[in-house]
């Protein structure tokens, strides 16, 4: 599952530059707490902005699954878990 949470959060930052622990948690159907050992490996990668309670890309930000196809992924993931 970690794989599918790190896939998530690579596809907002890199379509959005932007992400939200609670959008993660959406999309993939796990705990907070689980979200939040994903986002350590992304250390360096984005800055967490409490006032607009988000995690924002940095300038040098390279996604870690750069063939990914994030659209089709997203949806899929969405897709999925509405069926559940």
């Amino acid at each position: 599952m970690q794989n599918v949470i790190l896939k998530v959060i690579d596809a907002h930052l890199t379509l959005y530059g932007h992400f939200n622990r609670h959008e993660v948690v959406e999309v993939t159907g796990v705990g907070i707490a689980s979200v939040s050992r994903a986002i350590k490996l992304y250390d360096g990668q984005c800055t967490h902005i409490a006032e607009r309670k988000r995690y924002e890309a940095n300038k040098d930000f390279k996604p870690v699954f750069p063939k990914l196809e994030h659209m089709r992924y997203l949806r899929a993931c969405t897709i999925v878990f509405e069926k559940e």
